[in-house]
């Protein structure tokens, strides 16, 4: 019985060294997880293009916009979508 309880208690010693590891780990945070809310706080310069594309719009969404506009002129009941079909 007492090989059994000797047995029990260094299985208890090597659980908590697995708990405090685990601990460790919450306390500091990997780079990997430092890394990924750093991303949150700065963007990346890919993202941030491309939202300077939504307040720039492209010369060539301003050209289309230009031609559709002047290809048809606002008529009362005109459906420009009705027109390509």
């Amino acid at each position: 019985m007492s090989c059994e309880l000797e047995d029990w208690s260094s299985e208890l010693d090597h659980l908590s060294c697995e708990l405090e590891d685990w601990s460790s780990k919450l306390d500091h945070p990997s780079s990997e997880l430092e890394d990924w809310s750093s991303e949150l706080d700065h963007p990346s310069s890919e993202l941030e293009d491309w939202s300077s594309e939504l307040d720039h719009p492209s010369s060539e969404l301003e050209d289309w916009s230009f031609k559709y506009l002047s290809t048809f002129p606002e008529a009362p009941g005109f459906n420009p979508g009705l027109a390509y079909k």
